[in-house]
């Protein structure tokens, strides 16, 4: 087979494997009809499945475990992005005492000169 011969066999195939692709996924397929007939037949062993399935899952001390762990990551994550308004507001408060906004003025200037002193 020459190479031009080759390369009509393979358009050929090529076409033929997207037209049936197509047909078997498109909307209305008939494949559809066929699979959902295959699952209503075995609608029982395949619940009966699932329900074991799952409750092995959910038993399992893996499965316990990563659950805490994924709830308290965002639990964590849910505080620490709250906390941050709530600091922000909690600051603001204090900035609006005079006596507080001078004190937390020192402070940081503070911290800057003792800064200053451990570069040198």
């Amino acid at each position: 087979m020459n190479t031009l011969e080759k390369q009509v066999t393979n358009v050929i195939e090529s076409s033929i494997h997207d037209a049936m692709k197509t047909s078997l996924t498109a909307y209305g397929s008939p494949l559809n009809a066929f699979v959902n007939e295959v699952l209503k037949e075995h609608e029982q062993e395949l619940k009966s499945l699932m329900r074991e399935s799952l409750g092995t899952v959910v038993t399992s001390q893996d499965f316990k475990a990563s659950v805490r762990e994924a709830f308290s990551h965002k639990v964590a994550r849910t505080l620490v992005e709250n906390l941050d308004g709530a600091v922000k507001q909690a600051a603001d408060k204090l900035k609006q005492d005079p006596t507080i906004k001078a004190q937390m003025v020192l402070a940081i200037q503070k911290i800057v000169d003792s800064s200053g002193e451990t570069t040198k």
